[in-house]
């Protein structure tokens, strides 16, 4: 993630502290809803790359997401993937911090942490954020 993503929507995460979130998983990107599983006003989008750590350690990152979409166990595969972010539903975001270099984790009740490592790729196609944002409804 960049410097940019931190500055621009670093402030919005931590609006989330105390929260609740539910998981959707979209390719090799997670969207966490707050407070409920229906698409609401207040999200946050995270594209690759990411990391999901358990209380035993990695639990799944965008790593070892099937990206082979013609390969006929495609489907099967990817399900089975995204089935390991499961223990991030109903959890409680407890803290968000951010670092000096442009990195981010969100640490999650049940002892979960999301982590989107430091980078210095920023969108050259333009965009207005490089690996995640979040979205408020104000």
């Amino acid at each position: 993630m960049s410097r940019r993503d931190v500055q621009a929507h670093g402030g919005a995460a931590e609006s989330f502290v105390g929260r609740c979130v539910f998981v959707s998983v979209a390719t090799n990107t997670l969207k966490l809803m707050m407070d409920s599983r229906h698409a609401g006003p207040d999200f946050l989008w995270i594209d690759p790359p990411w990391m999901l750590l358990g209380p035993h350690g990695l639990a799944m990152s965008t790593d070892t997401c099937p990206l082979d979409h013609d390969a006929p166990d495609y489907g099967e595969r990817f399900r089975a993937w995204a089935a390991l972010a499961a223990p991030l539903e109903g959890m409680t975001l407890e803290a968000f911090h951010r670092s000096h270099d442009g990195g981010a984790e969100f640490h999650f009740s049940g002892g979960l942490t999301l982590v989107v490592p430091a980078d210095d790729h920023e969108s050259d196609e333009g965009g207005w954020y490089d690996h995640w944002y979040a979205r408020t409804a104000d």
